[in-house]
């Protein structure tokens, strides 16, 4: 509307007020205005918005004249649809005057900048020089928010904002669902918009660990790409220390009609744990060597229970002597030998370690078993216990007569070896009487 149009509808008027509108993001020279905004120029505002009138006067007397005995009072008196290009009139409370309530539009309306007049009388219709005031505000539209200021030449300056959407979720532990921090994640939307956000960093509005709050989502047809914005996919990209990561992607939207006061909760979103695990070796005390052959029991948390038999049940270690427990639950364990490998003692120690997010795998000092110890042979030449001789049997004693005749004489030879062999045998007789009584 030019200032040429603006005379002419001054002439038209007739004795009624003028209520001057323009709703602009941009500066425009033609006359004082509202200015009409968005938060940003980057979307398509709807096509029209919709104004109420209000008008402040005396209450009518039963002469139709102002009661000014009684305060005044407000109230809506008429509604206006604000096209681009065009006005119309949706409501008014003076029927048969409705006439006397009309709205024009500027043709050269942009996008961003809209100028309108709206004509309202100057006196209430029905009434006697009943005078009314007015006011202008506007009927919210859907996903915006609306000010309306009145400057010093009584023109309205309307400021439409869009409104933005929040959304909030939390990340848990999928076993006891309590909040964990740490994690990362990607929003991307529409013209490949895309945003990281860190739990308690970046992008992240909730100072809460494992809650996450992210604000600032546009909605509606961006200008220069006429894509629909507003549809936005959520994904975690680094889960917890200790924990899998989620691999589901999570949608929220927002358009004109959502509840841009309540934030979007996408919900809670939970990561399980990562299994932990345990390995040691078992070795000779004298030399260090790997034995095989151990058996064990390891015990945890809860009533948990499990027999690890070397390079059988429950170990995940091929070599000897080397084993390995997987698939552990977090929590505080015990180790502990119960049989040793053929040949040496079993160790009595008692084993313990911890299993956390941040140690999920366990290590232990390699565990020594000593021999048992030989067993002295006897030797192999054992004397022999002593026989008991049998008893000697008496020896009778003979005498035997020898004729006189028969002895040697003096200086005859002869009869030496018959005495000396008669003299051995009485001394032996002699000797086996001794040893026959020692024996009795």
């Amino acid at each position: 509307m030019n200032l040429k149009d603006l005379r002419i509808l001054l002439k038209k008027l007739r004795g009624g007020v003028i209520v001057l509108f323009s709703l602009a993001l941009l500066t425009s020279a033609l006359f004082t205005r509202v200015a009409y905004a968005r938060d940003s120029t980057e979307f398509e505002h709807p096509d029209y918005i919709e104004v109420e009138l209000l008008a402040t006067r005396y209450p009518l007397g039963p002469d139709r004249r102002p009661d000014t005995t009684k305060p005044k009072y407000e109230s809506v008196v008429a509604k206006f649809k604000i096209h681009r290009t065009t006005a119309e009139l949706i409501d008014c409370i003076y029927t048969g005057n409705e006439n006397q309530f009309s709205a024009d539009v500027n043709p050269h309306n942009g996008d961003d900048d809209w100028q309108f007049v709206i004509y309202a009388p100057a006196n209430e219709p029905g009434g006697i020089a009943n005078k009314m005031t007015y006011r202008c505000r506007e009927i919210p539209t859907p996903g915006f928010t609306s000010q309306i200021k009145t400057d010093d030449n009584g023109v309205f300056h309307l400021t439409n904002t869009r409104k933005l959407g929040t959304i909030n979720w939390t990340k848990l532990d999928a076993k006891t669902s309590e909040k964990i921090g740490g994690s990362e994640w990607l929003i991307t939307g529409a013209d490949g918009f895309s945003k990281k956000v860190v739990d308690n960093g970046e992008n992240d509005e909730d100072p809460e660990i494992g809650s996450l709050k992210v604000s600032g989502f546009a909605w509606g047809v961006k200008k220069d790409t006429q894509n629909m914005w507003g549809t936005y996919a959520l994904k975690e990209t680094k889960a917890p220390k200790g924990y899998t990561i989620d691999e589901n992607t999570y949608t929220f939207e927002f358009n004109e009609n959502s509840d841009f006061d309540t934030p979007i909760f996408v919900g809670e979103i939970k990561d399980g744990r990562i299994p932990g695990e345990l390995a040691w070796t078992k070795v000779a005390a004298e030399n260090s060597e790997l034995l095989g052959g151990s058996e064990w029991l390891l015990a945890g948390e809860n009533g948990f229970l499990k027999t690890v038999v070397d390079n059988g049940e429950n170990d995940e270690d091929p070599a000897l002597g080397s084993l390995k427990v997987t698939g552990l639950e977090w929590g505080s364990y015990t180790l502990n030998e119960t049989k040793a490998p053929e040949g040496y003692e079993i160790n009595p120690e008692t084993h313990t370690f911890d299993l956390t997010n941040t140690h999920l795998s366990a290590v232990l000092d390699p565990i020594s078993n000593k021999k048992i110890p030989e067993t002295p042979k006897p030797p192999k030449d054992t004397p022999k216990t002593p026989k008991t001789p049998k008893k000697t049997p008496k020896r009778k004693t003979v005498t035997k007569r020898i004729k006189k005749s028969a002895l040697p004489q003096t200086g005859d030879n002869s009869y030496v070896p018959f005495v000396t062999g008669a003299g051995v045998i009485v001394l032996l007789a002699g000797l086996g009487l001794q040893q026959a009584r020692k024996n009795s």
